[in-house]
């Protein structure tokens, strides 16, 4: 997709290569088995899972490759897709505002539970639960703002930006970031 948008070359969605198991199929296929695999990744509402439960930064990244897939689609004239790509940014859109909005920023769910959210008392705000989703088209401006400047405000130190703030104190078995040191 960068490619295709620094050339503006369409031609080469027709090129053949080769899966990394075998066979060939264009890049138009590719781009198409990418983000149905994607998609087989989500919930019902459309977030992307991983083993531990939903992951913002991961939602907004799908978000973003159908965003910038669906421009191609439209040139290649494949409505279908379009329809159906445009069907899961927009459940994604609605499901990231509905379920990871905290109110002031954006959170992510493990185990079940709400991760990044103020009633932690680790782990209270989450740098890339608040890039992805501002990346990726799903906020609107003023949460976008809201959570970028919650990011800023909380995160930011004269070593650059953290990647999540409280720090964990103690090691949580349920925890994978509690390895890190405060």
């Amino acid at each position: 997709i960068a490619q295709l948008n620094e050339t503006g070359e369409t031609s080469w969605l027709k090129k053949s290569i080769s899966w990394f198991d075998g066979g060939a199929s264009s890049v138009h296929e590719h781009l198409i088995r990418s983000a149905e695999h994607c998609l087989r990744q989500c919930d019902s509402g459309q977030l992307v899972t991983s083993g531990d439960g939903v992951s913002t930064e991961k939602t907004g990244l799908v978000a973003l490759f159908l965003k910038e897939l669906l421009p191609i689609l439209e040139h290649e004239r494949d409505h279908q897709l379009v329809r159906k790509y445009q069907l899961a940014y927009e459940r994604m859109k609605e499901s990231v505002s509905r379920r990871l909005w905290d109110g002031s920023y954006y959170l992510a769910e493990r185990n079940g539970k709400k991760v990044g959210s103020r009633k932690n008392p680790h782990r209270k705000i989450d740098l890339a639960a608040q890039v992805w989703p501002v990346l990726a088209g799903l906020s609107t401006d003023f949460r976008a703002q809201k959570a970028l400047n919650a990011a800023w405000r909380t995160l930011h130190s004269h070593h650059g930006l953290a990647s999540f703030s409280q720090p964990f104190t103690v090691w949580a078995d349920d925890e994978p970031e509690s390895q890190f040191a405060p």
